[in-house]
């Protein structure tokens, strides 16, 4: 719950004066590339990084970019550990397990261009050029 700070507080209409919060069940919002919404199922398991290892599924995909980020949002939901609750509104890192096998390419890190996390060198007909990888 969240009140005013302090005693003598101007009140306005239309400014809340408490703020409730259910946090049994905390909800994770995020974004994906396009090219990794493919591999991203409804339900896949979701699972925080760090001192509070909650763990949750996928429960929202959106099924268009942002158009700001150009990222797809995602949702997910955790049921909050009651014993030792994680605060709502807090940054988190998590990790999305894909069922099944996700094919990838193996390359060495000189191959990616400096600067850059979608582009690597390759030599075509003995020139190097950028090609953009997803």
């Amino acid at each position: 719950m969240q009140a005013p700070t302090a005693p003598g507080a101007v009140v306005m209409p239309g400014v809340p004066l408490f703020k409730l919060q259910d946090t049994t069940t905390l909800r994770l919002s995020t974004t994906v590339s396009p090219g990794d919404v493919a591999t991203l199922p409804l339900g896949a398991a979701v699972e925080l990084d760090g001192e509070k290892k909650l763990k949750g599924t996928v429960s929202v995909i959106f099924p268009s970019v942002d158009a700001q980020t150009r990222r797809v949002p995602v949702y997910a939901d955790l049921p909050n550990d009651p014993a030792s609750p994680l605060l709502a509104g807090v940054f988190v890192r998590a990790h999305v397990t894909a069922p099944g096998v996700v094919n990838v390419l193996k390359l060495p890190g000189a191959a990616l261009k400096a600067g850059s996390q979608d582009e690597i060198w390759v030599i075509r007909k003995g020139k190097a050029e950028t090609t953009r990888i997803v």
